[in-house]
């Protein structure tokens, strides 16, 4: 990836959780959703993918495209779903849960893999991610959900 789209993919991931939690109150589109919830949901999503990070010891090795892919994807695709209204009830804890696990089995992986390849930069990439989750799809947790699988 070129250089200028370290600092560009960093941007984007702050401006992605900024834009949720400065997200100006309308009542018509919170009626049912509440902003206080929404806005949970992007820190769990948050916390799930920083935490694993830190606890794998992989800050250097995760570029911020694959920080702002697995952050779109994870709280657009599955975890806004599952709290919606008219979604599946889980428990907020074992949701919670079940997000950390499935980003640290990505992580792992995608590192297993990328230490395999010896054209890498030792960086998992945005790409590198939709390869590991392709791979380990009947693996993640929150793909027995069945939310889009």
């Amino acid at each position: 990836m070129r250089a200028e789209y370290y600092e560009i993919y960093g941007d984007l991931y702050d401006m992605y959780r900024r834009r949720w939690f400065d997200m100006p109150y309308m009542p018509e589109r919170h009626s049912e959703f509440g902003p206080l919830f929404e806005s949970r949901a992007l820190r769990w999503t948050t916390e799930a993918i920083e935490y694993s990070i830190s606890e794998l010891g992989l800050t250097k090795q995760v570029r911020p495209d694959a920080k702002h892919f697995l952050l779109v994807n994870l709280h657009q695709l599955i975890v806004l779903p599952l709290i919606h209204p008219e979604g599946r009830t889980l428990p907020v804890q074992e949701l919670r849960n079940m997000l950390r696990k499935d980003v640290r089995t990505v992580l792992e992986y995608s590192l297993k893999t990328l230490e395999s390849n010896i054209d890498n930069k030792g960086e998992i990439s945005s790409g590198h991610i939709l390869k590991t989750i392709s791979n380990i799809w009947n693996d993640l947790s929150l793909n027995r959900i069945d939310v889009w699988g």
